[in-house]
């Protein structure tokens, strides 16, 4: 095993067991399904760790469907019901993932597209290729469950970005994280991937419907408002009370895991001097600098580790975002 591997050692699984986890919260409460080696689970939890990020799942489970084909079933299931994943989000999303993805997302698109126009342009070049077992008998997608609240949310209030931003603040609060006191536009924007100008206007909008409450701060901060809708917030101060599942950042961290697989999957790197290594892991690090603090990673100062030196400090990175995983989402 080269020092590579053993650095980043673990990614691929909690990446695969977390896709599996989420899938099995979306279902109906009588499914039963087999986890992602091991034993066959009664059914979905009654307490989900992270309310499920749809276009996260969707391009978590493009990249990593070789090593679990099973996920082909879940991506053949959820694009019957495409009329709730938002093509703006995941083309946005896309940007953080490996390029090779995008093919995959051609062929997920071309099943989204029959009588959904909005995936037409995403479905462009799709292949032809036979994947999972189209027309398998499947539990329902359940809407009222809790890990389910994004896709609730959009269900009642249409797919945009309002009804993300109300999934999105509820769920910050519900749980100890950085953002629960609020979020800027840009961390807004960090998050979800909309853009800047649209975000924007529609949190400022929300602030005036009471949706959302303003922070007068430098920058302004926004947090899931007193006057939301009451199906959101109702009883929030009863004492147990979550208004809905933690927002897991699922996103950025199954970015962060799939980017280090395939630097781990690359022959030419793991045949290389420990030097080449740690200069491609401190890529990867730069590239998503700005995500690291939201899963407790600590800081990693570049001077203080030069050369092959970065390859320990990035595993004390990484070990937080996978514990993050395991628990969290």
């Amino acid at each position: 095993m080269s020092r590579l591997d053993e650095v980043l050692e673990g990614a691929r699984l909690a990446a695969l067991d977390a896709c599996w986890q989420q899938w099995i919260a979306l279902q109906s409460q009588h499914a039963r399904w087999r986890n992602f080696g091991k034993a066959e689970s009664p059914g979905p939890p009654d307490t989900p760790r992270a309310m499920v990020d749809p276009e996260a799942l969707v391009l978590a489970s493009l990249a990593l469907r070789t090593d679990e084909l099973r996920l082909d079933d879940m991506l053949l299931w959820i694009a019957e019901e495409s009329n709730l994943l938002s093509t703006q989000r995941i083309a946005a999303l896309l940007r953080d993932h490996p390029a090779g993805i995008g093919s995959d997302l051609a062929w997920f698109a071309a099943r989204c597209r029959v009588g959904d126009a909005r995936w037409s342009r995403l479905a462009e070049g799709a292949s032809d290729e036979r994947r999972g077992r189209p027309g398998k008998s499947m539990p329902p997608l359940s809407l009222r469950r809790d890990a389910a609240f994004v896709l609730r949310m959009r269900s009642g209030l249409g797919v945009g970005i309002k009804a993300d931003v109300i999934a999105l603040l509820t769920g910050l609060r519900s749980a100890a994280n950085q953002h629960a006191g609020g979020v800027s536009v840009a961390d807004l924007v960090a998050i979800l991937g909309y853009s800047s100008a649209a975000t924007r206007q529609a949190v400022e909008q929300m602030a005036r419907a009471g949706f959302v409450d303003r922070i007068e701060s430098r920058p302004a901060r926004y947090r899931i408002g007193s006057m939301s809708p009451g199906f959101v917030v109702r009883d929030a101060d009863a004492p147990g009370h979550r208004l809905a599942p933690p927002w897991g950042y699922a996103a950025q961290a199954f970015a962060i895991l799939i980017a280090c697989d395939r630097l781990a999957r690359d022959a030419r790197i793991a045949e290389a001097s420990a030097t080449v290594q740690a200069s491609r892991l401190r890529d990867l690090y730069e590239r998503f600098a700005p995500y690291w603090s939201w899963f407790d990673s600590p800081p990693i100062d570049g001077v203080r580790h030069p050369g092959e030196r970065f390859l320990d400090a990035f595993r004390l990175a990484l070990d937080p975002l996978v514990r993050w995983v395991k628990e969290r989402l």
